[in-house]
Protein backbone atom coordinates (compact mmCIF):
# COMPACT_ATOMS: atom_id res chain seq x y z
CA UNK A 1 0.00 0.00 0.00
CA UNK A 2 1.05 3.57 -0.53
CA UNK A 3 1.42 5.82 2.50
CA UNK A 4 -1.84 7.55 1.56
CA UNK A 5 -3.66 4.21 1.41
CA UNK A 6 -2.23 3.13 4.78
CA UNK A 7 -3.34 6.40 6.40
CA UNK A 8 -6.81 6.11 4.90
CA UNK A 9 -7.14 2.50 6.10
CA UNK A 10 -5.99 3.43 9.61
CA UNK A 11 -8.48 6.31 9.79
CA UNK A 12 -11.28 4.06 8.55
CA UNK A 13 -10.39 1.31 11.04
CA UNK A 14 -10.56 3.81 13.90
CA UNK A 15 -13.86 5.25 12.62
CA UNK A 16 -15.30 1.74 12.26
CA UNK A 17 -14.29 1.14 15.89
CA UNK A 18 -16.16 4.23 17.08
CA UNK A 19 -13.23 6.67 17.39
CA UNK A 20 -13.89 10.31 16.46
CA UNK A 21 -11.91 13.54 16.02
CA UNK A 22 -12.63 17.24 16.17
CA UNK A 23 -10.40 17.38 13.04
CA UNK A 24 -9.98 14.05 11.26
CA UNK A 25 -6.51 13.18 9.92
CA UNK A 26 -6.34 13.34 6.16
CA UNK A 27 -3.97 12.96 3.27
CA UNK A 28 -3.05 16.24 1.60
CA UNK A 29 -2.42 15.74 -2.13
CA UNK A 30 -0.52 19.02 -2.48
CA UNK A 31 1.81 18.33 0.44
CA UNK A 32 1.96 14.58 -0.24
CA UNK A 33 1.78 14.17 3.52
CA UNK A 34 -0.64 13.63 6.39
CA UNK A 35 -2.43 16.52 8.03
CA UNK A 36 -2.54 15.18 11.61
CA UNK A 37 -5.81 14.57 13.39
CA UNK A 38 -6.83 16.62 16.41
CA UNK A 39 -9.09 15.99 19.38
CA UNK A 40 -9.15 12.20 19.13
CA UNK A 41 -11.86 10.60 21.25
CA UNK A 42 -12.18 6.94 22.13
CA UNK A 43 -15.42 5.01 21.46
CA UNK A 44 -16.60 5.87 24.98
CA UNK A 45 -16.38 9.59 24.11
CA UNK A 46 -13.39 10.26 26.36
CA UNK A 47 -10.19 11.82 24.98
CA UNK A 48 -7.46 9.28 24.34
CA UNK A 49 -5.05 9.48 27.30
CA UNK A 50 -1.39 10.29 26.90
CA UNK A 51 0.38 7.08 25.98
CA UNK A 52 4.04 6.05 26.11
CA UNK A 53 5.81 3.39 24.07
CA UNK A 54 8.85 2.11 25.99
CA UNK A 55 11.73 0.77 23.95
CA UNK A 56 15.46 0.14 24.07
CA UNK A 57 17.69 2.99 22.98
CA UNK A 58 19.63 2.96 19.73
CA UNK A 59 22.89 1.99 21.43
CA UNK A 60 21.30 -1.27 22.62
CA UNK A 61 19.01 -2.00 19.67
CA UNK A 62 18.87 0.50 16.80
CA UNK A 63 16.22 -1.42 14.88
CA UNK A 64 13.71 -1.52 17.73
CA UNK A 65 14.49 2.10 18.63
CA UNK A 66 13.68 3.11 15.04
CA UNK A 67 10.45 1.13 15.05
CA UNK A 68 9.46 2.79 18.33
CA UNK A 69 9.95 6.25 16.89
CA UNK A 70 8.23 5.47 13.58
CA UNK A 71 5.19 3.93 15.26
CA UNK A 72 4.94 6.85 17.69
CA UNK A 73 5.10 9.33 14.82
CA UNK A 74 2.47 7.47 12.78
CA UNK A 75 0.18 7.33 15.81
CA UNK A 76 0.62 11.07 16.39
CA UNK A 77 -0.36 11.67 12.75
CA UNK A 78 -3.64 9.93 13.56
CA UNK A 79 -4.12 12.36 16.45
CA UNK A 80 -3.00 10.01 19.22
CA UNK A 81 -1.06 11.61 22.10
CA UNK A 82 1.87 9.19 22.01
CA UNK A 83 5.42 9.59 23.25
CA UNK A 84 8.36 7.39 22.33
CA UNK A 85 10.51 6.69 25.39
CA UNK A 86 13.85 5.16 24.46
CA UNK A 87 15.79 4.01 27.47
CA UNK A 88 18.26 1.43 28.69
CA UNK A 89 17.18 -2.19 28.41
CA UNK A 90 17.31 -2.73 32.18
CA UNK A 91 15.10 0.33 32.73
CA UNK A 92 12.31 -1.31 30.72
CA UNK A 93 12.36 -4.55 32.72
CA UNK A 94 10.87 -3.16 35.95
CA UNK A 95 7.72 -1.51 34.52
CA UNK A 96 7.12 -4.39 32.10
CA UNK A 97 8.04 -7.55 34.02
CA UNK A 98 7.80 -6.55 37.69
CA UNK A 99 5.17 -3.81 38.04
CA UNK A 100 3.17 -4.56 34.85
CA UNK A 101 2.72 -0.80 34.63
CA UNK A 102 3.12 0.33 31.02
CA UNK A 103 1.09 1.48 28.04
CA UNK A 104 3.08 -0.25 25.28
CA UNK A 105 6.60 -1.53 24.83
CA UNK A 106 8.86 -2.85 22.12
CA UNK A 107 11.31 -5.61 22.99
CA UNK A 108 12.69 -8.64 21.25
CA UNK A 109 12.89 -12.30 22.06
CA UNK A 110 15.34 -15.07 21.33
CA UNK A 111 13.17 -18.13 20.88
CA UNK A 112 13.86 -21.84 21.18
CA UNK A 113 13.33 -24.29 18.36
CA UNK A 114 10.55 -26.09 20.23
CA UNK A 115 7.68 -23.58 20.59
CA UNK A 116 6.90 -24.08 24.28
CA UNK A 117 7.62 -20.35 24.69
CA UNK A 118 4.06 -19.70 23.46
CA UNK A 119 2.87 -21.14 26.78
CA UNK A 120 5.39 -19.06 28.76
CA UNK A 121 4.23 -15.87 27.03
CA UNK A 122 0.46 -16.33 27.12
CA UNK A 123 -0.72 -18.87 29.73
CA UNK A 124 -2.60 -17.15 32.56
CA UNK A 125 -0.40 -18.83 35.18
CA UNK A 126 2.59 -17.05 33.57
CA UNK A 127 1.15 -13.58 34.29
CA UNK A 128 3.91 -11.00 34.81
CA UNK A 129 2.39 -10.01 38.16
CA UNK A 130 3.04 -13.61 39.25
CA UNK A 131 6.65 -13.50 38.04
CA UNK A 132 6.06 -14.88 34.54
CA UNK A 133 6.50 -13.60 30.99
CA UNK A 134 2.82 -13.01 30.16
CA UNK A 135 3.20 -9.23 30.20
CA UNK A 136 -0.04 -8.49 28.31
CA UNK A 137 -1.91 -10.36 31.03
CA UNK A 138 -3.67 -12.68 28.59
CA UNK A 139 -6.20 -14.84 30.41
CA UNK A 140 -8.09 -17.25 28.18
CA UNK A 141 -9.34 -20.57 29.59
CA UNK A 142 -9.52 -22.09 26.09
CA UNK A 143 -5.89 -21.14 25.42
CA UNK A 144 -4.81 -22.37 28.87
CA UNK A 145 -6.42 -25.78 28.37
CA UNK A 146 -4.93 -26.15 24.89
CA UNK A 147 -1.52 -25.03 26.20
CA UNK A 148 -1.62 -27.59 29.01
CA UNK A 149 -2.49 -30.31 26.49
CA UNK A 150 0.37 -29.15 24.24
CA UNK A 151 2.89 -29.37 27.10
CA UNK A 152 1.67 -32.86 27.98
CA UNK A 153 1.75 -34.14 24.38
CA UNK A 154 4.39 -36.78 23.59
CA UNK A 155 3.61 -37.27 19.88
CA UNK A 156 5.61 -34.68 17.88
CA UNK A 157 3.11 -34.59 14.97
CA UNK A 158 0.21 -33.91 17.32
CA UNK A 159 2.31 -31.32 19.20
CA UNK A 160 2.90 -29.49 15.88
CA UNK A 161 -0.86 -29.38 15.27
CA UNK A 162 -1.46 -28.14 18.81
CA UNK A 163 1.22 -25.45 18.44
CA UNK A 164 -0.54 -24.19 15.31
CA UNK A 165 -3.85 -24.13 17.19
CA UNK A 166 -2.23 -22.12 20.00
CA UNK A 167 -0.77 -19.71 17.45
CA UNK A 168 -4.22 -19.24 15.89
CA UNK A 169 -5.72 -18.35 19.29
CA UNK A 170 -2.94 -15.84 19.94
CA UNK A 171 -3.25 -14.39 16.43
CA UNK A 172 -6.94 -13.76 17.06
CA UNK A 173 -6.43 -12.29 20.56
CA UNK A 174 -3.44 -10.13 19.50
CA UNK A 175 -1.79 -9.65 22.90
CA UNK A 176 1.38 -8.87 20.93
CA UNK A 177 1.86 -7.43 17.48
CA UNK A 178 5.00 -8.92 15.91
CA UNK A 179 6.91 -6.24 14.03
CA UNK A 180 9.68 -8.22 12.37
CA UNK A 181 11.79 -11.34 12.57
CA UNK A 182 15.55 -11.30 12.36
CA UNK A 183 16.88 -14.30 10.55
CA UNK A 184 19.73 -16.08 12.29
CA UNK A 185 22.81 -16.28 10.13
Amino acid sequence: LSREERVNQAVQALKDGGWTWTAEPRWDEDLQDVVPGEGLRMPNGQPMPDTTILGPGPAYDPQRASFNQWISEWMRELGMPVTSELTGFNTILNPVFIEANFDMYILGWSLTLYPDYIVDFFHSRADALLGGNNTPGMSDPVFDAAADAFLAETDIQRAQEQARELQAIVAEARPYIPLFVRQAV
